[in-house]
């Protein structure tokens, strides 16, 4: 069997050559073997802009099925939904057999689709391979979308069904296995099948849902391992950052949760986020800073204490952001410098006998 890059090649190639009849029969193919969308999503948009404007050499012809399939596929893949529509529906007018052109039909949104749940059902009916299924799937969680149980997981259980036979017939399709865990509500075949999920295929996603819900279930070490690798592998995106920052504070190792603040702050900057946005970012970054500080305080930790009343305090001057009052009434200034003196000696008392002690309020005044 042909790998999916070898047919998107293929397809590629017959474009080019500007034979379209042999290009539809490459899409085919190439969808015959895929289980979603998403190796066609990982492409290069610039491909789908070069293939479709060879497309548009051609002579506008509504009445030729490969030039409507093509068009209408291309449309899609370059998010022109409405003029997808339009091809895809002239396509299926004049081939009713095609199931591909019912199933990337399916895909385009119900504001502008509203046969979605026919298109999907139709293709499963002409071709019930597991990307139909899984279509089905995602269609009937789209439809049902407000029908969920108690505690806001999706409840249709046909969904689940169709979720079932797209793995039954390709066991190795990891989008299938993530999606059936939301259905099993997280726990027991839920956790197994994010778990499968990552065996299929190490670069998706589900190390984020996965991470969540094992904080939530107390198992902090599998949760740190679980976002860790999240992290390595998706590093360019910040809830990766946060949940491992969410699992170490957990375990109570607030430097790994301040560096990924910073690698977060980094990403959203690098990403050009307005202003707005990184100032708030960078207020939630110091007040953390000094929620740590004053939490080391009252752990008479004074070393670890001190080092981050030193830092927020410079940092709340010179950005204007950042509201440790609202952390601790009494404020940074006292904690910071008693701190300082009992990094030094934690056995000296701190009190109004103690000449320190007006020296420090006098310090605090000015």
């Amino acid at each position: 069997m042909k790998t999916p890059e070898e047919l998107f090649k293929k397809a590629d190639n017959e474009i080019y050559k500007r034979d379209i009849s042999a290009f539809v029969h490459a899409l085919i193919e190439l969808h015959e073997n895929l289980t979603c969308d998403c190796f066609l999503k990982n492409q290069n948009g610039c491909i789908y802009e070069a293939q479709l404007s060879i497309i548009e050499e051609f002579e506008e012809n509504t009445l030729d099925f490969n030039f409507c399939l093509a068009k209408g596929y291309l449309m899609q893949r370059i998010q022109k939904e409405k003029l997808a529509y339009f091809y895809l529906s002239k396509a299926i007018e004049l081939n009713k057999e095609c199931d591909l052109s019912y199933s990337l039909r399916a895909l385009i949104k119900a504001e502008i689709n509203t046969e979605i749940q026919y298109d999907a059902s139709k293709a499963v009916s002409l071709n019930p391979n597991a990307r139909n299924y899984f279509i089905l799937a995602k269609v009937m969680d789209y439809l049902n979308s407000n029908d969920f149980d108690d505690i806001g997981f999706f409840s249709h259980e046909s969904s689940t069904d169709y979720l079932n036979k797209a793995i039954r017939l390709r066991p190795d399709f990891s989008c299938a296995y993530y999606e059936r865990a939301f259905h099993y509500h997280f726990i027991g075949d839920g956790i197994n099948d994010f778990l499968r999920c990552i065996e299929t295929d190490p670069k998706h996603k589900p190390y984020y849902p996965l991470s969540m819900v094992l904080i939530a279930m107390n198992e902090n070490k599998k949760a740190l391992n679980f976002s860790l690798n999240g992290v390595t592998i998706r590093g360019d995106n910040i809830h990766f950052h946060n949940l491992f920052a969410c699992a170490n504070n957990i375990i109570g190792n607030y430097e790994e949760v301040l560096n990924q603040y910073k690698k977060i702050n980094d990403i959203l900057l690098k990403n050009g986020e307005s202003k707005l946005n990184s100032k708030r970012f960078l207020n939630d970054f110091i007040n953390l800073k000094f929620f740590y500080a004053f939490k080391f305080y009252s752990n008479m930790e004074f070393n670890k204490a001190k080092k981050l009343f030193a830092e927020s305090i410079e940092e709340w001057h010179n950005t204007g952001v950042g509201s440790p009052h609202d952390i601790d009434k009494e404020g940074p200034y006292r904690k910071y410098l008693i701190s300082h003196l009992k990094s030094i000696n934690s056995k000296i008392s701190i009190n109004e006998n103690n000449p320190i002690f007006l020296k420090f309020e006098g310090l605090i005044k000015s």
